[in-house]
This record gives C-alpha cells, structure tokens and sequence, in this order.
C-alpha cells in the first residue's frame, strides 16, 4: 500500500491525525498530541485501533535554528488489542524562539505504512 500523507489537524492538543483502512479491513490510526509548558514543548506519538495489530513505528523530532541542528529519533514495535490506545513515544525539546520544530510518527502495521506529521516555529 502507497505512503498515505495527510494535513495537519489541530484539535485540542492533538497537532496531526491519520487514519488508513488496512489491507485486513481494520482502521488503525496515529496521532501527534503535543502540549507547551514552561518554554517546553512536550510531544507523543499516539497509535489506536479499533482491531488488534502488531506493528512498528519510528517518531523523530528534528529542531533546526541558527545555531544548527538537531534530532532526536525514537524507534520500537507495539501490540494494540482491539479498541486500545497506546503512546509509543515521547520526546520533550526547549522551545528557543526563532527555531523551527518537525515532528514526524511513522507507522507500519499489515502491510500499510502512514505518517502524521507537525512542523512548530
């Protein structure tokens, strides 16, 4: 199955969401859920399923600003039962102003891969 992109939604403190219909005919869904406190910009990867998935994710935040750049990359497997939520990742960066932030939560479970995606700054 292609690469499924889709474009940011802001919902409370849920900063992008995705959800494909697997070749099994289960949903899966990822989420970005992020949350500012004390100049911190505290962020998860979220994956949810209405069926039961093994799967894998990678979630990589990359700060770029005029001092350069950094990334912080996470990367694991997970086991969802059916109607479960699970945080599969968690990355906190100093938010410095004039840096830009890109937050990306890959997914792949039952041969279908998806992205969220959040850009900050």
């Amino acid at each position: 199955m292609p690469l499924q992109r889709y474009p940011s939604v802001i919902a409370g403190d849920v900063l992008n969401q995705t959800d494909v219909q697997t070749p099994s005919g289960g949903n899966l869904h990822c989420e970005i859920r992020g949350r500012m406190e004390s100049g911190l910009l505290n962020l998860q990867g979220v994956v949810l399923a209405d069926d039961a998935f093994t799967g894998s994710y990678s979630f990589n935040l990359i700060n770029r600003g005029s001092s350069g750049s950094s990334s912080t990359a996470q990367r694991g497997t997970f086991t969802l039962t059916p109607n479960e939520e699970k945080v599969v990742g968690m990355i906190t960066v100093n938010v410095m102003e004039g840096n830009t932030y890109y937050a990306l939560l890959q997914v792949m479970a039952d041969d279908s891969d998806m992205i969220c995606d959040f850009t900050f700054g």
